[in-house]
Order: structure tokens, then sequence, then C-alpha cells
């Protein structure tokens, strides 16, 4: 195996799949790179059995071959060649010489056999979507994740097709139990087959997805077969190993509209809730909204530090009405949403209460009240 390829380019293409070729893992050969090169192409492949990343970058093979290398090592090696062309050369031991004019190094790596399989894609089942709308869609749901282990079937954003007076949506939804985000979008496809199910993506591959449609508007790839979600998009390939277990019937825990609701500006609630809540802390998480007549005063009371609270003007004609919240997950939802107007829906101080973008009625938050 013999082949050269820019530094730049081979150091892009390793910064890609460091987060998943673990130093710590369970397997030594999971923090390993797989290199696979031939043609005209350098394929890099990283997994950690839950997720995995293929990308394919441009490079000079004279020798076709493939080599499994330590990712994070190779990294750091790679980092602090000069801005040239890299060359690499395996010999029969698996020892990689990696040089440019005087400088070498030789890299111990594994033989490819020992890395394991890379899922076949099934390009059949794949639609597009397009980055910006996905982006959107997870920066909506992603706050309300679970972080408890325990509850493995809520470490994740569920995907689902919805199909809606004919139309195809897909949807993503979380929860924690103590909150919930939901959104949709309308899916561009004639098939609905090309979308036949969907499933829990973990939040690991929940965290590469977004890296993935960050400053782009590109349309992307997504697919779901096989216990496996798939994104590609140019030279990327990310295969996701979906959450083994059912998502919880979400829709019981969304309430009907209520009469009780005020408009209210999402840049003005999201700074002073952030304001008020700086007196908050590990034991006291409460912040209280009390809605009176044209106003609303949020405040905190914290028998450690002191009491903070603030008035936003809004139209609101009904009964003078308190309820409590974690002030983490009330600021977690607003900030959610880039809009010029939020829909706040509340019932009573015991049950949850529904945020909405005013622009945008296909996504919402439901959050549970607390007591003080």
């Amino acid at each position: 195996m013999k082949f050269s390829i820019e530094k730049e380019i081979l150091l892009s293409g390793l910064s890609k799949i460091q987060n998943i070729a673990e130093k710590k893992a369970t397997l030594p050969v999971l923090s390993f790179v797989l290199f696979d090169a031939k043609e005209n192409f350098l394929v890099l492949t990283a997994t950690d059995m839950e997720v995995g990343i293929k990308v394919s970058l441009p490079a000079h093979v004279d020798i076709s071959g493939e080599i499994a290398l330590p990712a994070k090592k190779l990294y750091e090696v790679i980092r602090e060649f000069p801005n040239k062309e890299i060359s690499f050369e395996v010999s029969e031991n698996f020892s990689t010489k990696i040089s440019h004019e005087k400088i070498i190094f030789n890299l111990l790596g594994l033989e490819p056999d020992q890395f394991p399989n890379f899922p076949k894609i099934k390009e059949n089942f794949l639609f597009d979507i397009s980055s910006s709308i996905l982006k959107k869609m997870i920066d909506r749901t992603y706050f309300a994740m679970s972080n408890d282990e325990g509850k493995y079937n809520l470490n994740g954003i569920f995907f689902q097709k919805l199909i809606i007076d004919d139309e195809i949506y897909i949807a993503l939804t979380s929860t924690d139990i103590h909150r919930l985000a939901f959104t949709r979008e309308k899916l561009k496809i004639n098939d609905e087959s090309l979308f036949s199910k969907g499933g829990i993506i973990p939040k690991k591959g929940i965290t590469e997805i977004r890296k993935l449609v960050e400053n782009t508007d590109a349309n992307i790839n997504v697919g779901f077969f096989d216990n496996n979600a798939v994104f590609i998009k140019d030279n990327i390939n990310i295969i996701i190993r979906l959450v083994d277990g059912e998502f919880p019937e979400y829709q019981k825990v969304i309430p009907e509209i209520s009469s009780n609701f005020v408009s209210i500006s999402q840049d003005t609630f999201l700074k002073v809730l952030r304001r008020v809540s700086t007196l908050t802390n590990e034991r006291y998480r409460g912040i209280r909204l009390t809605f009176y007549n044209q106003y609303l005063e949020i405040y905190v009371n914290n028998p450690e530090f002191g009491e903070a609270k603030e008035e936003i003007p809004l139209d609101y004609e009904g009964q003078e009405i308190s309820i409590a919240y974690n002030a983490r997950y009330l600021i977690d939802a607003v900030n959610a949403y880039q809009t010029d107007y939020l829909r706040f829906q509340f019932k009573d101080n015991i049950s949850p209460a529904v945020i909405t973008p005013v622009d945008h009625t296909d996504s919402l938050a439901v959050i549970m009240p607390m007591r003080l």
C-alpha cells in the first residue's frame, strides 16, 4: 500500500472522525481509523459500534490497500507536518512510513481484518432533506433529550414519518419526562416507502448529524434500514445504530389548546429569564411566572442569595395566576426557537405549559410545572 495526500486534506478528514475513534475504547481497534486507498481516493472509516463515519478524500494512490492506524496519535503527527504533500507506505508487518522530504515517522498499525465491518448503505431507502431544515429541527428538539442512562429509550431523538391529509412529514420528538419537544416538516418525496420506518437516534449520533448540517443549505441523503440510520453529505457518510427500545406515546402528554395564552417577544423573554435566573442554583432551580392584567412578572427567590424580579408588558386580560417552572428547562425551550414571537399557553399551576413559535406552529415544547 502506497499513496500520498495533501496535509490539509488529510487533517480535515481525520478531524471529522476524532470523536468516534475513542481513545479509551473497549476494543483497542475502535481507537483506530481504517485507511482504504484505491483509485484516486483515500477512504477513512471510524466506528465505536454505535456511530460510524466514512470520509472520502482525494489522494494519489500508487498501490491500493488497507491499514488501520491509531486515530488520535496519527492526527497529532499529521498536525505537525508542514502544509505539503505527505507520503504513506505500508510494509508487510503493517508498520507505516509517513514522510515528507527529511521528515520520517514509522507508525505501528493493525491488519485491516481486525476492523469492524461498516454496514452497507441501501441507496434505495434514501430520501433528500435540506441541511438547514434538518438543523432547525434538531435545534428545536436537542434540549429535551434525557441524560439518564437508565432511560436508554429517551437518550436520543425519535425520528418518524407522519401522514397528515395525504402529506408526508418527518417528525422529531424528544423527552426526559419533565419536558418534551416536537417538530415536523413536510417531505418532498413521492414514494412514501422511502421513509417506511423511523427510530430513536442516540445523542452521540445526533451530535455528529449536527456537525454534518452546520453552515450549509445543501440537501443531504437520509435513510433508515436494518436498525440503522444513515446521513450522507458530499464526501461524508454517517451510519448510526438506532436505540433498541420503544419511544413513549408522546401524543398523550401534549395538552389540548387552552384559552389561556399570551404572545411574547422571544428575545425579551429569553433575556429576562436569563437575567433573573442568575440567582438560581442546583438546590433552588425554580422560577415563578405570574400573569397579571397587561404584564408578566418573572420572579426568583433563593434563600442562599436573595431574590430578583422583572416585569414584561404583554396583552393578557385573564385571571391572575402564578406558575413555577424549572428555570433551566424554560430557558432551553425558549432558546430553541429562532423567531420573533412565541405563544405561551397554560391552563393552571399544575398543568404543563406549551411553547410554540408563532411563525411555525408545527413545533412545540411542553414543560411540566414545579412546586416552589
